[in-house]
């Protein structure tokens, strides 16, 4: 999955209590270690253009506060946002999926673009109203890599990252820190050698002996191949899409002109029956005039 070292920003937390659990037990973040959206400095997102969704968790056992809902991100680390007041707020963002399950007391599906692998959660305080009780208020927006930077697939990055947060780091110093070794590892290798060094991994008999010690830098190796079949699959999708598209306004700005030029006809033809008509008018005028002097 996806390395969110670039995610990774001042949090923005108004009270929500936010814990994160990597498979170790439950930890509790301060608010400089909440993963959030604020700046990209290495790796360019792009938001997903109607992937924004609205849904309210509802407690229906759960009266008083607090209240709180758990899901599991894209790199199966588990996440729980505790909503304390009325007043609460928060701002999460992790590795997702299209789909991503949220648990409060009842089960709530958050539905995005296929596109999608990260998502920005704001949660707030939704009173009751009606015959629906109270609970918390859950926006989401998708984003999705621009590029397919090798040292940003890899979700062992994503819980190095938390795992210095668990350990006390902020998340901004953490994701700054993965991503220098990241990116210190892969700066210094050829292009043409880091693909054949990639694919090397995955021919027969490439795999490392079961129980052998992996080096740090194999961390950061998916399997290249199909990535990059991947981009050029969607690659191609976007273009035949863009194509179709093109094809629609073409053909929208020939009906267009057939149109135009269908008014001007019409204009034509109007303004010469106006003269034809008032030429008969002058000739009757003229007849007019001489019939009035006969009489």
């Amino acid at each position: 999955m996806m390395l969110f070292s670039i995610l990774l920003s001042s949090s923005v937390a108004f009270g929500c209590k936010v814990e994160s659990n990597l498979g170790d037990g439950w930890f509790t973040l301060r608010n400089d270690q909440i993963p959030s959206m604020g700046i990209f400095l290495k790796t360019p997102m792009e938001y997903i253009e109607g992937s924004g969704t609205y849904d309210t968790a509802r407690e229906t056992y759960t009266g008083a506060f607090p209240i709180n809902v758990h899901w599991t991100d894209a790199t199966n680390v588990q996440w729980r946002v505790s909503i304390l007041n009325r007043s609460d707020g928060c701002t999460v963002a992790v590795p997702c999926n299209p789909s991503t399950m949220i648990y409060g007391d009842e089960r709530d599906r958050v539905g995005m673009d296929k596109q999608v692998n990260a998502c920005k959660f704001v949660f707030n305080y939704e009173p009751a109203g009606g015959l629906q009780p109270h609970g918390i208020r859950i926006q989401t927006n998708g984003y999705r890599y621009k590029g397919m930077g090798i040292y940003m697939s890899d979700s062992d990055q994503w819980k190095t990252v938390l795992a210095l947060v668990k350990s006390g780091v902020d998340i901004a110093s953490a994701a700054a820190d993965v991503y220098s070794k990241a990116a210190k590892i892969y700066s210094g290798i050829p292009a043409k050698a880091r693909l054949e060094k990639e694919a090397a991994l995955y021919v027969k008999g490439a795999a490392p002996i079961r129980g052998a010690a992996v080096p740090y830098s194999d961390q950061f190796k998916p399997n290249l191949v199909a990535k990059l079949r991947s981009e050029i699959r969607e690659a191609q999708m976007k273009a035949s899409q863009q194509l179709v598209q093109f094809n629609r306004l073409k053909s929208m700005i020939r009906d267009a002109k057939q149109k135009l030029r269908d008014i001007d006809d019409f204009v034509d033809r109007v303004e010469a029956n106006s003269q034809v008509e008032v030429a008969d008018l002058s000739t009757a005028q003229v007849y007019l005039d001489r019939l009035e002097r006969i009489i």
